[in-house]
């Protein structure tokens, strides 16, 4: 289950870490990773607060996408960022633009993996479904905590190395928690009409991947 559960992370993170063609130090690295890990439990504390506030939830589908994007979305968005920020953007090791991606891709992957590990334990699967859960977890939900924090991580970069403007702060937050949320929201209309739900899904991953690449190639080649 711990290397099952892991893996999905390590293989996106270092397909990210890959992309930087100047690589930060590798105990910067591990420790927003281990971060990433350490914020899960605050993180789900707060989404169980939220879900008690959010008492109208199932009333409608219009309440329950806000709560899942202001008691989950946001939440984990600005749970990733934290161990980012701290460790590694007040740091000499970030100096470029790509650095924001970098690191806040890792402290995503730290989340995730608990996420990964907590949903396997909670599950209990035998060896082949282990495998397909994994799997599963590698091309949803880790992907997309990898996305959502790299379309962040652009917006950062925009701020730290372009332009001091905190509206680059409110947008992150603002459209990475929008597509987690949209995200989220597919995957319980999956439970509903499960055509839509797999179409949806697939759908705001496409999208959501062509947009992070070329917000990425965009942050690489600042001058």
């Amino acid at each position: 289950y711990l290397t099952l559960g892991i893996l999905p992370s390590l293989i996106w993170l270092f397909y990210f870490l890959k992309k930087d063609l100047h690589p930060e130090p590798k105990v910067k690295i591990f420790l927003v990773f281990l971060g990433g890990v350490l914020i899960t439990g605050p993180v789900l504390g707060v989404e169980i607060l939220a879900n008690k506030l959010f008492f109208f939830k199932e009333e409608n589908y219009l309440f329950y996408f806000v709560y899942i994007l202001l008691g989950v979305a946001l939440v984990e968005e600005v749970g990733k960022l934290l161990p980012a920020f701290f460790i590694a953007f007040k740091s000499k090791a970030f100096d470029e633009p790509l650095d924001a991606v970098v690191y806040l891709v890792s402290s995503a992957m730290g989340f995730a993996a608990v996420e990964n590990i907590f949903l396997f334990l909670g599950q209990a699967p035998n060896l082949a479904q282990s495998l397909a859960l994994s799997l599963a977890r590698f091309l949803g939900a880790t992907f997309l905590h990898a996305l959502a924090s790299a379309l962040l991580g652009t917006y950062l970069a925009w701020y730290y190395f372009k332009k001091r403007d905190k509206k680059y702060w409110i947008l992150g937050i603002t459209f990475a928690s929008l597509w987690h949320g949209v995200y989220n929201f597919s995957i319980i209309l999956g439970k509903e009409v499960l055509v839509l739900g797999v179409f949806s899904t697939i759908l705001t991953l496409t999208f959501l991947a062509l947009l992070v690449s070329l917000k990425v190639s965009k942050v690489r080649n600042f001058k």
